[in-house]
């Protein structure tokens, strides 16, 4: 019986998890908090009933909550999430924090972002021998949203990009720079300030 349970526990651990994948980053931290907690909790029961359900509730809250810090609150940080959930929705690029340090703020530790990075393919970043129009947009964007909170946008370009296409990079406002040890594919830069924005 308890063998059937766990297998159970784990399955909607797994469902649960899954089922987050149209949430934004906020979302995903505090559902996956909560979901560690009850399956702590739930494992916890099956082991050693009502003192066991407590004691594996809040390790099981206490470890994932390692693992989910909330987002700080400053401006930056917060530019960043959203800049990361938009080219992650419109583009398929994938985010990844580079710099992440946890802060302490209201008595609560809370991650802050102060480098992310993104690697786009030729695909994704070119169309007809341009910039994509999608990429151009959100470049657009991300250097306006960058100027309102002191952050920089860098882009990494292989050495196989065009002429053509450096020119529709920079004429975006951001900074550009060929790195000729890439062979394929961008890698855009999102940092708090210049000194990070370094190929990473």
């Amino acid at each position: 019986m308890k063998t059937t349970l766990k297998a159970l526990f784990i399955t909607l651990l797994v469902l649960s998890i899954n089922g987050c994948a149209d949430m934004t980053r906020m979302q995903k931290a505090l559902t996956a908090g909560a979901v560690c907690g009850a399956s702590g909790a739930g494992i916890g029961a099956l082991l050693g009933g009502g003192k066991g359900a407590a004691i594996g509730g809040l390790s099981g809250a206490t470890l994932c909550g390692m693992l989910t810090y909330a987002l700080a609150s400053d401006p930056y940080t917060q530019s960043a999430a959203q800049q990361a959930e938009s080219w992650e929705q419109d583009v398929g690029a994938k985010p990844v924090l580079v710099k992440a340090p946890v802060v302490v703020e209201d008595g609560k530790k809370r991650q802050r972002i102060d480098v992310q990075k993104m690697s786009l393919s030729d695909e994704q970043m070119v169309s007809g021998g341009r910039l994509s129009p999608d990429v151009k947009n959100h470049l657009t964007t991300a250097k306006n949203e960058a100027g309102k909170v002191g952050g920089q946008v860098l882009v990494i370009c292989p050495k196989s990009a065009s002429p053509g296409v450096i020119r529709d990079i920079r004429n975006t406002g951001v900074d550009v720079e060929q790195d000729h040890s890439l062979t394929s594919g961008y890698v855009l830069v999102l940092s708090r300030n210049r000194a990070d924005a370094i190929p990473v």
